[in-house]
């Protein structure tokens, strides 16, 4: 991946900000911009420090965003980008071509979803679906539970809960696509 940095995007971004969130940019997140690309193990995801970088000007980034935003790409290896973009629907990279192409095991992919999935940008969906059984059990007892205190009961209907799966399956939350999106990860 090649590094082309649109500098009139850059530009343009920078003069819609404030003079204080501008200075910040000027200063104290180039710095840490700089820091984080310094400390990069992986060259290849420069482009994506450059890109959230840019994609971060606006007035509503505050230090702790920035934080976040840094520190959840250092976290992130190449290999966890494209786990993640697997489950973009923009994206046509899928579960074997991956495993193939990066002479990885199903375990070591599973070890990458548990990653992405700790940072926010994966979700399970068998816990889903636990906390979806879980309200209907609550419904189902406080519903049990007032038609107790009557003296003409109504019947309640029992809890209508669906099994979870043996395997773990996930998606792509609504953050792990903007950050997709943010870091330019979905570009040829």
């Amino acid at each position: 991946m090649s590094l082309i940095i649109d500098l009139e995007l850059m530009d343009e971004r920078m003069a819609q900000l404030d003079s204080h969130v501008e200075e910040k940019f000027r200063e104290l997140y180039v710095e840490w911009l700089l820091d984080s690309l310094e400390n990069e193990k992986q060259g290849t995801k420069v482009p994506y420090f450059v890109n959230g970088y840019i994609a971060m000007m606006n007035n509503m980034t505050n230090d702790d965003l920035m934080i976040m935003f840094f520190a959840t790409l250092n976290d992130l290896t190449d290999l966890d980008i494209d786990v993640l973009k697997m489950y973009h629907y923009a994206s046509e990279v899928n579960i074997h071509t991956l495993i193939d192409e990066k002479h990885l095991t199903y375990e070591q992919i599973d070890l990458v979803k548990e990653t992405l999935l700790r940072n926010g940008l994966l979700e399970s969906k068998n816990d889903e679906q636990r906390d979806a059984n879980l309200d209907e059990v609550v419904r189902y007892i406080t519903e049990l539970a007032k038609q107790m205190k009557v003296t003409k009961p109504k019947e309640v209907k029992a809890a209508k809960t669906k099994k979870i799966s043996r395997s773990e399956s996930y998606k792509i939350t609504l953050l792990g696509r903007n950050y997709l999106e943010m870091i330019g990860a979905l570009k040829g």
